[in-house]
């Protein structure tokens, strides 16, 4: 299982932010962790990925896709979000904060 991180140039007052959202969470087990980034955990490779998001991501939005693992940090997330990242990652720092 790897996590990936997409970031895309729209802000969230953008009417395409909504319709890249849902798609995101349709095609992937995924959560929003900022204004326009999402992590997604799946067995998948990147190329296979990169596939799906072109079906979700408009031609012309700038999109960056990587993935990520090792050691991770996090602060100011919400509760819902830092459980989802804990849960794939396992292990790092608990919602809380605490190690």
């Amino acid at each position: 299982m790897a996590v990936y991180m997409v970031s895309c140039d729209s802000d969230k007052n953008d009417p395409k932010m909504a319709e890249i959202h849902e798609g995101l969470l349709d095609q992937f087990d995924a959560v929003q962790v900022l204004t326009g980034s999402w992590l997604i955990s799946s067995d998948a490779s990147i190329d296979d990925i990169d596939e799906k998001l072109a079906k979700v991501f408009p031609e012309t939005e700038p999109m960056v896709l990587v993935e990520i693992g090792g050691d991770f940090s996090m602060q100011g997330l919400g509760d819902e979000e830092m459980e989802w990242i804990s849960e794939r990652f396992g292990g790092g720092e608990e919602p809380d904060g605490q190690e």
